[in-house]
């Protein structure tokens, strides 16, 4: 059976307040979204961390940006950075990257022409209309097989080359992101244990070794006295 395709998700987390003083329920949005619409389109999601998109743009998101098939980027309230990130995508890859927003959040000018997939939310912040939006997404990333060029870098520069992706190179960042989702469990698991999962959590630091070739999510996870929650974090 052949691996299934990446999809990279670009969005807050948590709950966050938008433009128009309404607050966003951005755990449900992917729970009840955004998951399902991938899966639906025969995916798999990768969610970005927290820590990509409030300081320093790291390698790991750079990676994800650029090596998976796929990118969802939900711009509703989206931060300085996401836009970078966003603008990264979209130089080297000419297709295959869906946008969604919600009402009442006011793109830059410059992003207005662009498609945009808009999502309801409820006085919760939790997403409305949810199957019909569902599917609109799932068939916006299967319409996107077929597309010759989404990205505005591509669709307006005609000529403009793609950049070679090594092939052996987008394997072995898929062997990463399932060697990165494993350690996430493992740390998960371990924080149900009795003792905190203290000497388990001690054990893994150890086989670890070198952490500067691990995603800093992961080690960040490692280090803190409290398990991070969140949906779907690789």
């Amino acid at each position: 059976m052949m691996p299934k395709e990446l999809c990279f998700v670009l969005m807050p987390l948590g709950r966050k307040q938008g433009a128009s003083g309404s607050w966003v329920d951005f755990d449900s949005v992917y729970r009840d979204l955004i998951a399902p619409a991938i899966k639906d389109a025969g995916l798999d999601a990768i969610l970005v961390d927290q820590e990509d998109l409030g300081g320093v743009i790291h390698k790991s998101m750079i990676e994800r940006l650029v090596l998976s098939h796929y990118a969802l980027a939900d711009l509703t309230v989206a931060s300085t950075n996401a836009f970078y990130a966003l603008g990264a995508r979209h130089a080297v890859r000419p297709q295959r990257t869906v946008l969604l927003v919600a009402p009442g959040e006011h793109l830059p000018f410059d992003m207005q022409g662009l498609r945009c997939i808009r999502y309801q939310l409820g006085a919760d912040g939790q997403p409305q209309d949810v199957d019909a939006t569902r599917t609109a997404i799932a068939d916006a990333l299967i319409a996107a097989r077929s597309t010759d060029a989404d990205g505005p870098v591509f669709h307006f520069v005609e000529g403009l080359p793609t950049p070679h992706l090594d092939r052996s190179r987008a394997e072995l960042f898929r062997e990463q992101v399932g060697y990165n989702r494993e350690l996430r469990e493992r740390l998960a698991r371990a924080r149900t244990l009795n003792d905190g999962g203290l000497e388990a959590l001690r054990a893994l630091e150890a086989e670890l070794g070198d952490v500067s070739d691990v995603e800093v999510g992961v080690v960040i996870d490692l280090f803190s006295p409290i398990a991070r929650s969140g949906p779907g974090r690789t």
